[in-house]
């Protein structure tokens, strides 16, 4: 029997990391890859509005018509829209329904997606000199639970999985158990 999703409370985390993903994913990650002239106006207006806000350099490039770097245009390509994005639905679902079966395609998103943000991260911190500090803060500020939450998902579906899948208890209580 599943368990009540608010004795779950890191799952509502990772629910609400998965669902407020899906917007940013249709809105902006597609205009990476597409001809302008196929960009509805809202999608160009959202993307205006983001890299006015952080300066987002990849973002940038899509949005003045340059060709974006071959590597994040990679990872949007081949992972976050084919891959990620239908994912993204499944595993709401599986951690809605509190489903164990997850657990093995959980662990290979977990860590494709963390290893993905290193390269990010990197470029934000030592290969844009042009960015000012407050748009550097809101990028990593941006960029980070990428990395946070599925490193946090991946210890849960890996070393915290028997524990969390056990009968004896939920979150909370296993929590409990780790400070004692």
């Amino acid at each position: 029997m599943a368990r009540s999703l608010f004795s779950r409370p890191l799952d509502i985390i990772f629910l609400f990391y998965f669902i407020t993903h899906i917007p940013s994913t249709v809105l902006l990650s597609p205009q990476t890859l597409l001809p302008p002239h196929w960009v509805p106006a809202f999608m160009k207006e959202a993307m205006r509005t983001w890299v006015g806000m952080s300066g987002d350099p990849w973002m940038a490039q899509s949005l003045a018509g340059k060709p974006v770097d071959w590597w994040f245009k990679g990872i949007i390509a081949f992972g976050e829209l084919p891959i990620s994005l239908p994912f993204f639905f499944y595993l709401i679902h599986g951690l809605w329904n509190d489903r164990a079966q997850i657990r093995i395609p959980a662990i290979i998103y977990s860590s494709h997606v963390a290893t993905t943000l290193i390269p990010i991260l990197s470029e934000i911190f030592f290969a844009h000199p042009e960015l000012s500090e407050d748009q550097r803060r809101m990028l990593v500020a941006a960029y980070l639970p990428y990395l946070v939450i599925p490193l946090l998902f991946l210890f849960r579906m890996t070393v915290g999985f028997e524990d969390w899948r056990s009968g004896a208890g939920d979150d909370l209580a296993f929590a409990r158990k780790k400070r004692a």
